[in-house]
């Protein structure tokens, strides 16, 4: 895991607020619901299903390995979230104080939602290469890690994601910015680390809406990745407002 609990630097410009904008944020973005054209809508071609056997809804980061040791190699992570299954629980936020930082509201955090579990996404950067695990193990507590993409899934084990986030003098790096980090049962995963959750603030998340009108114009020539991260979001089924449990604290919430 990469430590960045302050905002990193930007290609952009800041703004007032200390939002970071982005060279893929363009100014004349529409609003959300424009139309942008009168073109039959193309059917999307899809790479990567739900693996047989697997319900595309993993409520752990045991089950998510799982998902992803059975789809086709190399995997990247668009082919993990097109392979998730729908409808797909999203939040999007615009914070930059994170391993995955947003840069501005064209390329936000994405946080997935399963029961019990949550995957973090960045959609440009160098968090774009990386599928963050948060599982549950109480109400605001989480074990986490990391894997890195693109990876062989036929290598890749369970152990990897925690080893991914381990720091030189034990513990984890996660611990730079989720305070209260204790070891897990090592009966469940052993060398993983617990430690608080971390909800994005308020003022931080996106209207979805306005999320999908930048996919839509997102210009795969600019950015391949940022574009096919966009289309194995919006293009392969129903996306649904997600949300953190009132209770999960936000960074600013530490004194």
């Amino acid at each position: 895991m990469i430590i960045a609990c302050e905002a990193p630097e930007s290609d952009g410009e800041t703004m007032a607020d200390g939002t970071a904008t982005d060279s893929s944020e363009t100014e004349d973005m529409p609003e959300p619901g424009l139309d942008v054209g009168d073109t039959e809508p193309v059917e999307p071609v899809v790479r990567c299903v739900t693996p047989r056997g697997h319900t595309g809804s993993p409520q752990s980061i045991e089950e998510a390995v799982a998902h992803i040791q059975a789809l086709p190699g190399p995997v990247d992570v668009p082919c993990v979230l097109e392979s998730f299954a729908r409808p797909l629980s999203l939040l999007a936020s615009n914070s930059p104080f994170s391993a995955q930082p947003a840069r501005g509201d064209a390329n936000p955090r994405l946080f997935v939602f399963f029961d019990g579990l949550i995957l973090s996404f960045a959609t440009t950067g160098h968090g774009a290469t990386l599928v963050e695990f948060a599982e549950f193990v109480g109400p605001t507590t989480t074990i986490k890690g990391e894997l890195e993409f693109p990876l062989d899934p036929a290598v890749v084990d369970t152990a990897a994601v925690f080893t991914q986030v381990q720091f030189e003098d034990g513990g984890s790096n996660c611990r730079f910015c989720h305070r209260n980090e204790v070891p897990a049962d090592a009966d469940l995963y052993p060398g993983a680390f617990a430690s608080d959750a971390l909800a994005a603030r308020e003022d931080t998340i996106l209207d979805l809406e306005q999320v999908r009108a930048y996919a839509d114009h997102c210009d795969v020539r600019v950015d391949p990745m940022r574009c096919a991260i966009y289309d194995a979001v919006f293009d392969s089924g129903e996306v649904v407002a997600g949300s953190f449990d009132p209770e999960i604290q936000t960074i600013f919430d530490y004194d």
